[in-house]
């Protein structure tokens, strides 16, 4: 071999990678040939790329003296970080984030797999590869099932999910807040928690006052369903009757009337005839 020209053996020195594959490289080569890439470790990437998309690194072996020589580059393979697009993508929800651990929250009233949250790692897929082991969607919290007395949902009650809204109607003779109706609606309050607003109850409709003369009764207020007895003065009659059960009954929603109203107490004339 002619030594002046450099292309005699020499001994390559033990070439070690963290966080890869390969282990080591001490094969007697001529230092011209020695030149050796490593490909990172699923879930690592390099530190520098030697070529785009290449996922390995790249050492080259060269001369340092007589019958010496050493590895030369410094690029090695690091942990490769999961992005947020994949979280980003999903709905009712949102993240915080170092690339290896994201902590993702729901949105008020909308949960994942009951909690109002869960915890998602990057996990190694394949060199230069990651994926979050967790990027599911958080959904819709289902409010409890409520009923309203005297109305269209008295049985049945109103049910929904988290965003959902359903009218309750109003029976003949109540009335809500001086409407015949009403809507709720399944609103969230924390994640994972939600309960229905904008509720109201159906209550009796008002009568106003019942004012029959030549009676007893001149300032009952009754509201649907309630009655009273109404009792004529002493010699006082109406067709021969004394007294009546008057009853507020309900005529429409947030409409109620007195039944019986054609009643009244009739007294005899005691006008005296002086001539």
């Amino acid at each position: 071999m002619d030594r002046a020209q450099g292309m005699y053996s020499q001994t390559v020195p033990i070439l070690t990678v963290t966080n890869t594959a390969f282990t080591d490289m001490s094969t007697n080569k001529n230092v011209e040939n020695s030149v050796q890439t490593v490909t990172c470790s699923a879930g690592f990437e390099p530190t520098d790329y030697h070529t785009p998309g290449d996922c390995s690194v790249l050492r080259v072996c060269e001369a340092s003296g007589p019958a010496e020589a050493h590895w030369t580059g410094s690029a090695s393979c690091q942990p490769k970080a999961c992005s947020g697009d994949a979280l980003d993508n999903t709905e009712r929800n949102s993240f915080t984030s170092d690339g290896f651990t994201a902590t993702v929250t729901c949105d008020n009233g909308f949960a994942h797999d009951g909690a109002g949250g869960y915890t998602s790692r990057c996990q190694p897929d394949a060199p230069c590869a990651v994926s979050w082991d967790v990027a599911d969607d958080c959904v819709c919290v289902q409010c409890p099932q409520q009923t309203f007395a005297y109305s269209n949902k008295a049985y049945a009650g109103i049910t929904g999910c988290t965003e959902d809204s359903a009218t309750v109607n109003c029976d003949a003779g109540y009335c809500a807040s001086g409407s015949d109706s009403f809507t709720a609606t399944c609103s969230g309050t924390a994640p994972a928690t939600v309960e229905w607003t904008d509720t109201d109850v159906c209550a009796p409709s008002s009568c106003g006052v019942l004012n029959i003369a030549n009676s007893d009764t001149t300032s009952f207020v009754g509201s649907t369903g309630e009655w009273t007895e109404v009792r004529c003065n002493p010699g006082c009659h109406s067709n021969d009757c004394t007294s009546i059960v008057i009853t507020c009954v309900a005529e429409a929603p947030c409409h109620s009337e007195y039944d019986h109203q054609d009643f009244e107490c009739v007294c005899p004339d005691t006008t005296t005839d002086t001539q």
